[in-house]
């Protein structure tokens, strides 16, 4: 699939900043193409179920589209731009830090983040 083809579709957003646009947007941008943004989803499992249930596109976690594409019915395909990598952080309260139960979660969250890094290569696309 290329940019092109790619913007034909209609495109569900996940938007980090609040706003209608993403990291995607300059990159269609560049090869003279740009997308219409149908919706905006709070989080990438209600836009792969959306993508589902419709005509859409959406720009996901690959590790995500591998578990849960296969049960949704949405294929994956391999974006024709490279993004920069997502990055997800971890906040508390310094009150915490020394809490047992909360350091466990911490570290429970941490090994399955690793794990979910190092099995998927990078962002998909699912449709």
């Amino acid at each position: 699939m290329d940019c092109a083809e790619l913007a034909r579709y209609e495109h569900l957003l996940v938007p980090r900043s609040g706003r209608l646009r993403s990291a995607l947007d300059p990159l269609l941008a560049e090869a003279g193409v740009r997308r219409t943004v149908s919706a905006s989803l709070p989080d990438f499992a209600g836009a792969l179920r959306m993508v589902a249930a419709g005509n859409a596109v959406t720009v996901a976690p690959a590790g995500l589209v591998a578990a849960l594409g296969p049960e949704l019915g949405v294929c994956a395909f391999e974006l024709p731009m490279r993004l920069k990598p997502l990055r997800i952080s971890r906040l508390w309260h310094p009150r915490q830090d020394g809490e047992p139960g909360h350091r466990w979660l911490r570290d429970c969250v941490r090994e399955l983040a690793q794990q979910v890094r190092s099995a998927a290569p990078g962002p998909a696309a699912g449709g």
